[in-house]
């Protein structure tokens, strides 16, 4: 014989306790994607309907028939509590290869069968053979199936023990203590079940009692150490799809997981879950980078794979917090493999295309330039040797003081174009620092004093690399200019931002020059070149002068074009 059913005293307790799992249940819905949500969900629902039907049960108006009604949705609600408890533990702890699906579908089976057989109970008799009411007790003659349900369950329970147990010495950090939290609290249920069978005991109230400690662990599992939320959200986020790498990483500092990508980019490197971070880093020096970064900018590194080359990657360490509470990182490692390729390529193609423009303005520079010069020499000293041919030295000697003061000229103009070449092309200063030595040599060659104004804000911020290099170039050639033919004694350089645009002054107290009496089209071959440079900054070349009041070279750069200009030229370089 065997005591199916005591009354219960504390009725408000189990209506208390089925609450607290109904609250529960409805909160993890939210999560029911994750692995081992619906386990959990579909357990908190058998606890709330064993504990119900114990209410129901307990009715003083329910007949022999409601109570044993009511004591078999009981029994299978336990049964099904068990084996979802299994499923979940299996589930959540990521053990499910564990076991095989021929196993978990026969264990399923006899649960199913198990409440099939107490449902039907009243026509086979298998699972009670005889029930009966003694005063208020319920009392009945087990069958073989009770037996056997009894069996699973107990088989169940022990494999649900089992799996916590192993999850517990296999997980580490954060996931240690969601092991150590949900096998303490399927212990607590198994036990608050165990108790409630000895008669003793009863009056304590065993079985809501465990189930409401069971709930408040579980509950602090929830808000405490996010179960649902730290890795299976992440990994539930796409992560597993992920084209770039990604490791989540708990406060503890250990490898909680990684998705594929990320095995593969670290492949060769001691990167496994459950390892520490430190440990990667420490292999993978860029890693320890990106976690010190303040800013949280992404972090430059390279790796070489045999047989693949050399893979550029972007590393980012984004903060896991609900609140003030830290809950983990995440490492995101993007492969700019072919982004870094093609920014080299149109790198490598702008030198290519600014070498050839500037070889192509040199070749027109020494055309029109030192070209004529050495025609001219060629002429004038063909006519020289004429001259010596003849017997007219004084004309001779006159001739070469003339030819001595154009090669001394020439000489001094190959010597101010080599300087501004280098100036202009030197990567290890900055713009104004180029510009500041050239106007030294400037002075000391020249004797020309020269004054420099520039603006409050940084020209980095204003000019983009090549429109700085172009603009040395064109104040350099005014300055030129204006020791060729300004006669001046002064040389003012200004760079100044309005609104919306930016101008680049280069003016002189010379003599200055009447545009009418330039060769057709108004320009000089310097201040074609000039213009031609300021096109390629993307900027407008203006000139004013007069006789007698000097002459202004000015530059005008449209701000919001330039800004635009470095910001594509960013986007393309990301």
């Amino acid at each position: 014989m065997l005591t199916l059913y005591y009354p219960i005293t504390h009725m408000e307790l189990y209506l208390f306790v089925v609450a607290v799992h109904i609250c529960l249940a409805s909160y993890t819905w939210h999560f029911r994607n994750v692995p081992g949500a619906k386990a959990q969900i579909s357990c908190m629902v058998c606890k709330g309907a064993g504990l119900l039907s114990l209410v129901w049960v307990s009715g003083s108006n329910i007949d022999l028939t409601g109570k044993s009604f009511a004591l078999g949705l009981l029994r299978i609600a336990m049964y099904f509590s068990s084996y979802f408890w299994f499923l979940q533990i299996v589930q959540l702890s990521r053990q499910e290869e564990k076991i095989p699906v021929a196993v978990r579908y026969t264990l399923a089976a006899l649960i199913g069968l198990t409440g099939l057989a107490i449902l039907t109970n009243p026509w086979h008799k298998l699972y009670w053979r005889e029930i009966w009411l003694d005063a208020q007790p319920v009392i009945g003659m087990p069958g073989p199936a009770l037996v056997a349900a009894n069996l699973v369950t107990l088989l169940l329970c022990i494999l649900a023990l089992l799996f916590s147990l192993r999850w517990v010495f296999v997980a580490v950090g954060l996931r240690r203590s969601q092991a150590i939290l949900y096998t303490v609290a399927g212990i607590v249920s198994v036990t608050g079940i165990m108790l409630d069978r000895i008669p003793e005991m009863r009056s304590m109230e065993p079985l809501p009692l465990s189930f409401l400690l069971s709930g408040v662990l579980i509950t602090w599992g929830f808000y405490r150490l996010q179960v649902y939320s730290i890795l299976p959200l992440a990994q539930e986020a796409a992560v597993m799809n992920m084209i770039d790498g990604l490791l989540v990483v708990d406060e503890q500092g250990y490898i909680a997981d990684m998705n594929p990508a990320a095995q593969t980019t670290l492949v060769g490197l001691p990167a496994k879950i459950g390892g520490r971070i430190e440990t990667l880093a420490a292999a993978w020096p860029p890693l320890l980078e990106a976690f010190d970064q303040n800013t949280r900018q992404a972090v430059e590194a390279v790796r070489e794979y045999p047989g693949e080359g050399t893979r550029y990657f972007a590393l980012a360490v984004t903060l896991l917090e609900i609140g003030d509470y830290k809950l983990g990182q995440v490492v995101l490692i993007k492969d700019v493999t072919r982004q870094k390729l093609d920014q080299m390529k149109i790198l490598e193609t702008e030198t290519a295309l600014s070498i050839l423009a500037e070889r192509e303005r040199l070749g027109r520079e020494l055309h029109d330039g030192p070209v004529q010069t050495w025609n001219f020499l060629h002429l004038e000293l063909q006519s020289l040797r004429l001259l010596l041919g003849g017997g007219q030295i004084e004309d001779g000697e006159k001739q070469v003081e003339r030819l001595i003061g154009i090669v001394k000229e020439e000489n001094t103009n190959a010597r101010e174009s080599i300087v501004g070449l280098k100036r202009s092309t030197a990567s290890s200063q900055d713009f104004v620092a180029n510009l500041n030595n050239y106007l030294a040599w400037y002075e000391k060659t020249n004797g020309i004093a020269t004054c420099l104004t520039l603006p409050e804000e940084p020209l980095a911020s204003l000019f983009s690399q090549t429109s700085e290099v172009q603009l040395l170039r064109i104040i350099q050639e005014a300055l030129t200019n204006i020791r060729k033919h300004a006669k001046a004694r002064h040389a003012r350089i200004v760079i100044e931002k309005t609104e919306g645009q930016v101008m680049v002054l280069v003016e002189d107290d010379g003599c200055g020059f009447d545009r009418a009496t330039l060769p057709a089209g108004g320009k000089n071959f310097g201040m074609q070149i000039m213009a031609e440079r300021a096109a390629e900054a993307g900027g407008s070349l203006q000139i004013e002068s007069k006789p007698g009041e000097g002459t202004k070279v000015k530059v005008y750069f449209c701000l919001e074009k330039q800004e635009s200009e470095d910001e594509n030229s960013e986007n393309a370089a990301g």
